[in-house]
Protein backbone atom coordinates (compact mmCIF):
# COMPACT_ATOMS: atom_id res chain seq x y z
CA UNK A 1 0.00 0.00 0.00
CA UNK A 2 1.31 3.39 -1.00
CA UNK A 3 0.94 6.79 1.16
CA UNK A 4 -1.13 8.90 0.46
CA UNK A 5 1.01 11.57 0.52
CA UNK A 6 3.20 9.86 -2.47
CA UNK A 7 0.13 8.96 -4.12
CA UNK A 8 -0.88 12.95 -3.77
CA UNK A 9 3.09 13.97 -5.20
CA UNK A 10 2.89 11.18 -8.43
CA UNK A 11 -0.75 12.57 -9.37
CA UNK A 12 1.26 16.35 -9.01
CA UNK A 13 3.97 15.17 -11.19
CA UNK A 14 1.99 13.42 -14.06
CA UNK A 15 -1.31 10.35 -13.62
CA UNK A 16 0.47 8.28 -15.77
CA UNK A 17 2.38 7.80 -12.24
CA UNK A 18 -0.75 5.95 -10.96
CA UNK A 19 -2.94 5.22 -14.01
CA UNK A 20 -0.68 4.82 -17.01
CA UNK A 21 -2.16 4.71 -20.63
CA UNK A 22 -0.68 1.58 -22.21
CA UNK A 23 -1.65 0.07 -25.43
CA UNK A 24 -4.87 -3.10 -24.17
CA UNK A 25 -3.00 -5.82 -23.14
CA UNK A 26 0.87 -4.98 -23.06
CA UNK A 27 2.78 -2.65 -20.68
CA UNK A 28 3.78 -0.48 -23.45
CA UNK A 29 3.52 2.93 -22.90
CA UNK A 30 0.97 5.17 -25.25
CA UNK A 31 2.49 7.81 -26.05
CA UNK A 32 -0.17 10.69 -28.11
CA UNK A 33 -0.79 14.32 -26.91
CA UNK A 34 -2.02 13.02 -24.24
CA UNK A 35 1.16 12.96 -22.20
CA UNK A 36 1.13 16.18 -22.15
CA UNK A 37 -2.63 17.26 -21.93
CA UNK A 38 -2.93 15.24 -18.97
CA UNK A 39 -0.53 17.05 -16.95
CA UNK A 40 0.36 20.74 -16.33
CA UNK A 41 3.32 20.20 -15.58
CA UNK A 42 4.11 18.06 -18.73
CA UNK A 43 2.45 21.02 -20.39
CA UNK A 44 4.25 23.66 -18.87
CA UNK A 45 7.85 21.68 -19.89
CA UNK A 46 6.54 20.73 -23.18
CA UNK A 47 6.00 25.16 -23.50
CA UNK A 48 9.45 25.51 -22.05
CA UNK A 49 11.44 22.61 -23.81
CA UNK A 50 9.89 24.32 -27.15
CA UNK A 51 11.08 27.74 -26.10
CA UNK A 52 14.46 26.64 -25.00
CA UNK A 53 15.03 24.32 -28.07
CA UNK A 54 14.27 26.89 -30.54
CA UNK A 55 16.94 29.72 -28.74
CA UNK A 56 19.27 26.47 -29.19
CA UNK A 57 20.08 26.11 -25.51
CA UNK A 58 20.75 22.60 -23.88
CA UNK A 59 18.66 21.39 -20.99
CA UNK A 60 19.43 18.79 -17.96
CA UNK A 61 15.77 17.64 -16.92
CA UNK A 62 15.48 16.06 -13.46
CA UNK A 63 13.61 13.84 -11.93
CA UNK A 64 13.28 12.23 -8.20
CA UNK A 65 11.20 9.02 -10.23
CA UNK A 66 12.20 7.01 -13.04
CA UNK A 67 9.02 6.13 -14.05
CA UNK A 68 8.95 9.78 -14.57
CA UNK A 69 11.87 9.88 -16.65
CA UNK A 70 9.60 7.13 -18.68
CA UNK A 71 7.38 9.41 -19.36
CA UNK A 72 9.68 12.36 -19.97
CA UNK A 73 11.59 9.80 -22.38
CA UNK A 74 8.44 9.19 -24.93
CA UNK A 75 8.11 12.84 -24.91
CA UNK A 76 11.19 13.08 -26.03
CA UNK A 77 11.01 10.58 -28.48
CA UNK A 78 7.11 11.93 -29.43
CA UNK A 79 9.10 15.52 -29.89
CA UNK A 80 12.39 14.01 -32.10
CA UNK A 81 14.45 15.58 -29.52
CA UNK A 82 17.80 14.23 -29.15
CA UNK A 83 18.40 13.40 -25.25
CA UNK A 84 20.60 10.34 -23.46
CA UNK A 85 19.28 9.43 -20.04
CA UNK A 86 20.98 8.44 -17.24
CA UNK A 87 19.83 6.71 -14.14
CA UNK A 88 20.91 3.97 -11.60
CA UNK A 89 20.60 1.33 -13.43
CA UNK A 90 22.59 2.97 -16.35
CA UNK A 91 26.33 1.26 -16.23
CA UNK A 92 29.70 3.38 -15.65
CA UNK A 93 31.06 3.22 -19.31
CA UNK A 94 27.54 4.15 -20.54
CA UNK A 95 27.43 6.82 -18.12
CA UNK A 96 30.85 7.80 -19.09
CA UNK A 97 29.84 7.42 -22.96
CA UNK A 98 26.20 9.68 -22.69
CA UNK A 99 28.03 12.47 -20.91
CA UNK A 100 31.15 12.94 -23.11
CA UNK A 101 28.32 12.41 -26.18
CA UNK A 102 26.32 15.43 -24.62
CA UNK A 103 28.96 17.89 -23.51
CA UNK A 104 30.57 17.41 -27.00
CA UNK A 105 27.58 16.99 -29.56
CA UNK A 106 25.74 20.25 -29.74
CA UNK A 107 22.42 18.15 -31.56
CA UNK A 108 21.77 16.09 -28.23
CA UNK A 109 19.20 18.67 -26.80
CA UNK A 110 18.39 17.39 -23.55
CA UNK A 111 19.92 14.69 -20.66
CA UNK A 112 17.39 13.18 -18.58
CA UNK A 113 18.52 12.43 -15.09
CA UNK A 114 17.48 10.72 -11.91
CA UNK A 115 18.46 13.28 -9.18
CA UNK A 116 20.38 10.62 -6.97
CA UNK A 117 21.99 9.36 -9.68
CA UNK A 118 22.63 12.17 -10.99
CA UNK A 119 25.29 13.19 -8.47
CA UNK A 120 28.75 12.84 -7.78
CA UNK A 121 30.95 12.60 -10.62
CA UNK A 122 28.72 13.82 -13.33
CA UNK A 123 29.79 16.98 -15.01
CA UNK A 124 27.43 17.85 -17.92
CA UNK A 125 29.08 21.18 -18.90
CA UNK A 126 27.10 21.03 -22.02
CA UNK A 127 24.05 22.31 -20.92
CA UNK A 128 23.09 25.89 -19.83
CA UNK A 129 19.96 24.98 -18.38
CA UNK A 130 18.83 22.62 -15.66
CA UNK A 131 14.91 21.48 -15.11
CA UNK A 132 14.08 20.02 -11.76
CA UNK A 133 11.02 18.56 -12.82
CA UNK A 134 10.42 17.56 -9.45
CA UNK A 135 12.75 18.09 -6.06
CA UNK A 136 14.03 15.93 -3.76
CA UNK A 137 12.96 15.60 -0.14
CA UNK A 138 16.56 16.77 0.56
CA UNK A 139 17.47 20.22 -0.84
CA UNK A 140 21.03 19.15 -1.11
CA UNK A 141 20.20 16.92 -3.64
CA UNK A 142 18.63 19.75 -5.96
CA UNK A 143 21.73 22.21 -5.26
CA UNK A 144 23.67 18.71 -6.36
CA UNK A 145 21.93 18.69 -9.75
CA UNK A 146 22.48 22.72 -10.37
CA UNK A 147 25.74 21.81 -10.04
CA UNK A 148 26.19 19.17 -12.76
CA UNK A 149 25.88 22.01 -15.39
CA UNK A 150 27.67 24.92 -13.57
CA UNK A 151 31.58 23.69 -13.14
CA UNK A 152 34.59 25.38 -14.29
CA UNK A 153 34.90 25.17 -17.64
CA UNK A 154 31.24 26.33 -18.56
CA UNK A 155 31.03 27.88 -21.67
CA UNK A 156 27.67 29.51 -21.46
CA UNK A 157 25.25 30.78 -18.79
CA UNK A 158 23.07 27.95 -16.29
CA UNK A 159 19.72 29.33 -15.67
CA UNK A 160 18.34 27.10 -12.49
CA UNK A 161 14.57 26.78 -13.39
CA UNK A 162 12.85 25.24 -10.33
CA UNK A 163 9.86 22.65 -10.17
CA UNK A 164 6.54 23.46 -10.30
CA UNK A 165 4.96 21.15 -7.23
CA UNK A 166 3.60 23.61 -4.84
CA UNK A 167 4.61 23.37 -1.02
CA UNK A 168 1.38 21.16 -0.44
CA UNK A 169 2.89 19.07 2.31
CA UNK A 170 4.77 21.72 4.05
CA UNK A 171 1.21 24.17 3.97
CA UNK A 172 -0.70 21.59 5.14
Amino acid sequence: MTAPHIVLIKILNHPYLIHPKVFHGSNILQVDDEITQSSGKMTILDGLLKRLKARGHRVLIFSTYTAMLDIIEEYMGMCDYEYRRLDGNTDIEDRRTYMREFNTDPDIFAFLLSTRAGGLGINLTGADTVIIYNSDWNPQADLQAQDRCHRIGQKNLSWFTGSWSPPLLTSA
